[in-house]
């Protein structure tokens, strides 16, 4: 069994979380584990906790909570309103139903392949495309499909989307790490939907979820209901500021596991348990190669504490991963166009870092 509860910090904010045992939780939080916020601001009383029967239903009512306002969240803890039926999309136009039209996916790695188990589960018939085949092709037999998953390589992403079916752009869903608005504007595509994954799959296990999945868009909906007969939970944002803010959250936590990971190995939760000065350099020279990438500036302190609640949702997760060197030299390449400093970054370079052999 599962639990949602809501927290009163000794500042008075409200923090909610899931857990399968809210008295160790609590007892957690009273000794500054288990939360960065409550690490931070220290426990003051257990305001709330509901059950639900899986981890899954437990992320989406946590985000529901999240997303309310403070007196409706005290409504909750007096019992005032009645706990509305937890729902993964309610907006962007989804169906009950979505037409069961053909779903082309791009990439059949390990997140295409979840993406296409989702939109089997719910009848739609479903058209891979592969390093093998010619998107062209493909539209010729499928020139308005329901949507288009593109979930390829980073290496892979830009190419694709020069040779992709214009007649495909308005149905596109883009599944991409290190993605933001001038990836797809570069190519013309003006209102894609795109997705935030924040479930990883590794062959040979089964997908793991950390928190819902921010998705903006309009077909949002239908990803949004692909997902959850996966009992996947995803989190329908209502507009392109936020879209932008999940974005660079995730670039954020991705380039400071993978970057931070070269020197110091480990998992996220050491890493910022035993390193956390060393991590904040990190990730304020990754900030800064963000904002330059997006022209504007973001709370800096709401995106690191976003990252952090991705490390407490899987503090075991490992740092460094067979792409951080590679990750390391595009952010310092960055940089350079940018004429920014990066200190933390440039130090951790091979050629001028003790922590290589060459």
């Amino acid at each position: 069994m599962w639990y949602v509860y809501i927290i009163e910090a000794k500042n008075g904010e409200l923090y909610t979380g899931i857990t399968t045992d809210v008295k160790r939780r609590v007892k957690q939080h009273q000794v500054g584990r288990g939360s960065r916020f409550m690490k931070i601001f220290g426990l003051k009383k257990l305001l709330y906790q509901e059950k639900a029967s899986t981890r899954s239903q437990a992320l989406k009512r946590e985000a529901q909570i999240k997303s309310w306002p403070r007196k409706k969240k005290l409504a909750l803890v007096e019992g005032k309103i009645k706990m509305p039926k937890v729902k993964t999309s309610t907006s962007q136009g989804q169906r009950k139903n979505p037409a069961r039209r053909p779903i082309v996916i791009i990439g059949l790695g390990e997140i295409g392949g979840v993406f296409a188990r989702g939109f089997l589960k719910k009848g739609c018939p479903v058209y891979p495309v592969t390093r093998e085949t010619n998107p062209a092709d493909i539209a010729k037999v499928v020139p308005d499909p329901g949507a288009v998953v593109v979930a390829v390589g980073e290496k892979d992403f830009d190419p694709l989307l020069k040779k992709l079916p214009k007649s495909w752009y308005r149905r596109l869903i883009l599944v991409q790490n290190e993605l933001l608005p001038r990836d797809w504007k570069a190519h013309g595509i003006i209102n894609p939907t795109v997705i935030s994954v924040w479930f990883e799959k590794k062959h040979p296990l089964d997908y793991k979820i950390l928190i819902p999945s921010p998705v903006y868009g309009p077909q949002s909906g239908v990803v949004a209901s692909a997902l959850s007969s996966l009992n996947i939970p995803c989190r329908i944002l209502r507009n392109e500021g936020e879209l932008l803010f999940e974005l660079v959250v995730k670039n954020l936590y991705i380039l400071t596991i993978n970057i931070a990971g070269l020197k110091t190995g480990g998992s996220v939760g050491e890493l910022w348990e035993r390193q956390e000065s060393f991590a904040r350099d990190v990730a304020g020279d990754i900030l800064d190669v963000q904002f330059w990438l997006i022209k504007r500036q973001l709370n800096r302190e709401a995106l690191i504490e976003a990252m952090l609640r991705a490390f407490d949702a899987d503090p075991q997760h490992k740092c460094m991963g067979r792409m951080a060197l590679e990750r390391l030299k595009r952010a310092i390449a960055r940089a350079d166009e940018a004429g920014l400093k990066v200190k933390t970054l440039r130090e951790l370079h091979p050629q001028k870092s003790r922590f290589f052999t060459l």
